[in-house]
């Protein structure tokens, strides 16, 4: 069983294993969201946009300074990391439309999310690393923060990377930008406010996308591809 087709090409390529024996098994989302509430609420001209994770520089959190700063005229969050972390991490921060605050328990996560205009995995193109910050991740992973951004209904923007692709389609149910530059992002900001029953749709279809993604899905399937193994 793989997560993505990055590891089972690793695998078949490193490890010599039969590409018959490889299922490819995404993650998926734990969050139980009955009915889309992804609306891009634009009060005084201003949205919220948030990005959960971890503060590892690769997954694009000092990106985020950098656009905060540049894009004065909306709200930023950032959660992640231990109240240590943030406090050592707001040393770097000039904007004051920028906020960051602790991890958030997956508990209450669905709360904190539904509070958002727009998410955001800026990752680094050519590294991503762990939580840990070893090794470089962005051909393995499947990003657990992606099913729960779909799955909360709101507008998912991400850097256009291969493991991210395997699940998405830009413009279609999720915006993904080529690379992080401030001006490509700030760009597309600007024009989810000005165009927002259009980006509306691209959340929605996401939303629904997520429903082939929930962990009773995932289960059923591993367990379905353990029955034919058996049988076979």
């Amino acid at each position: 069983m793989a997560i993505s087709n990055g590891v089972k090409k690793y695998l078949i390529a490193d490890l010599g294993t039969s590409k018959k024996k490889i299922q490819v098994l995404p993650s998926a989302s734990g969050l139980n969201i009955k009915n889309w509430r992804g609306n891009i609420n634009v009060k005084k001209n201003k949205i919220n946009i948030g990005y959960f994770g971890s503060l590892e520089k690769t997954k694009g959190v000092n990106f985020l300074i950098k656009l905060s700063k540049k894009d004065k005229s909306n709200n930023y969050f950032i959660f992640g990391g231990t109240k240590e972390n943030v406090k050592i991490f707001r040393k770097k921060i000039i904007s004051n439309n920028l906020l960051v605050k602790s991890h958030v328990p997956y508990k209450d996560l669905k709360n904190y999310l539904l509070k958002m205009d727009v998410l955001v995995m800026p990752y680094d193109k050519k590294v991503v690393r762990s939580a840990g910050g070893i090794g470089n991740i962005s051909k393995y992973m499947s990003p657990l923060k992606l099913f729960d951004y779909l799955a909360s209904g709101k507008l998912v923007i991400a850097t256009k990377i291969n493991s991210i692709e395997e699940i998405v389609q830009n413009k279609k149910n999720c915006i993904l930008i080529n690379k992080l530059d401030v001006f490509d992002w700030y760009n597309e900001i600007k024009l989810i406010i000005k165009h927002k029953k259009r980006y509306e749709q691209i959340a929605k279809n996401g939303f629904e996308l997520s429903k082939k993604y929930t962990y009773n899905l995932r289960a059923k399937k591993f367990l379905d591809l353990k029955w034919k193994q058996k049988r076979n």
